[in-house]
């Protein structure tokens, strides 16, 4: 592994006058403070100029040359929830202002982005694990240029814009396929469907969605794996629906895969009662 750097927060505290400050220039900075005691959520400061850690030092901070509280060290986050408060910073430590410093945190094995934002009025210490957003990372829209049944797609007139969009019809068995390519990293993969009624008319629809992963080399064609059908009420407004509900896709989808996705409106199941075309604004890949 790569040993990232320390993270000075080159902010000034306020805390420090310039006599101090020249004080500080002419004796170095001050010795490193570190989070010690096995939990983030529970420290035991602990004084020294250096610290051993393995295979990175564990979280420390200090006063700089200039008077700037700097950070160094790595908090392993496994078992932390991203925007609890990490720790509360001694009373001499405490900013003037608010201050944001970017970090690292380790979460099971993999070396994050994170950031410490800490309270200038009560020394809170917050970490919070930023999200990815690089190619793949948030939502990327699934290509549904394929063939269907019972699906058709049509210019539909808003009030102000048209809008492309897919319709699937009333009391038959409407399928849609499309293909996305999966992000090189990620920890769990949904799909979002954005759906609503075609008129003012309102009704339930019963949806499903399954998906199949192919790796490079594979060969084209397998099983889709489904995931638990929803039965959605839907109204001429927009509306969000996941799948699944909750947790990722079942089709244990790898980095860098191909990942082929099936979306169908079961309009023969007795749930199903909308009595117009469901709307289909698209479909995106949601990753975390």
């Amino acid at each position: 592994m790569t040993r990232p750097p320390s993270t000075p927060s080159n902010e000034r505290t306020g805390r420090r006058n310039v006599r101090d400050i020249d004080a500080l220039k002419k004796r170095g900075p001050e010795r490193w403070v570190y989070v010690g005691g096995g939990s983030t959520l529970c420290p035991a400061w602990q004084n020294g100029a250096d610290h051993a850690g393995n295979p990175y030092d564990p979280v420390g901070f200090r006063f700089g040359l200039h008077g700037d509280l700097e950070f160094k060290g790595v908090t392993d986050v496994s078992s932390f929830t991203s925007g609890d408060v990490a720790w509360t910073m001694p009373t001499e430590y405490v900013p003037e202002n608010d201050l944001v410093v970017a970090t690292y945190v380790l979460d099971s094995g993999t070396l994050k982005k994170a950031r410490y934002e800490i309270s200038s009025s009560t020394g809170d210490v917050t970490l919070v694990v930023e999200v990815s957003t690089s190619a793949g990372a948030a939502t990327t829209a699934i290509d549904l240029r394929n063939p269907s049944t019972n699906v058709y797609f049509v210019g539909d007139p808003f009030s102000g814009f048209t809008l492309g969009l897919w319709r699937m019809l009333p009391g038959l068995a409407s399928t849609i396929f499309g293909t996305v390519l999966l992000p090189d990293t990620f920890t769990e993969v949904a799909i979002r469907l954005v759906l609503s009624s075609s008129t003012a008319a309102t009704g339930d629809v019963r949806m499903g969605v399954s998906t199949m992963s192919l790796s490079d080399g594979d060969s084209p064609g397998g099983t889709m794996v489904a995931e638990t059908s929803q039965t959605i009420s839907v109204t001429g407004n927009v509306l969000f629906a996941r799948f699944p509900a909750t947790g990722g896709i079942g089709s244990s989808p790898v980095a860098g895969d191909i990942l082929v996705v099936q979306i169908g409106r079961d309009g023969t199941n007795g749930a199903d009662t909308l009595a117009v075309d469901l709307r289909l604004w698209g479909a995106w890949l949601e990753v975390s």
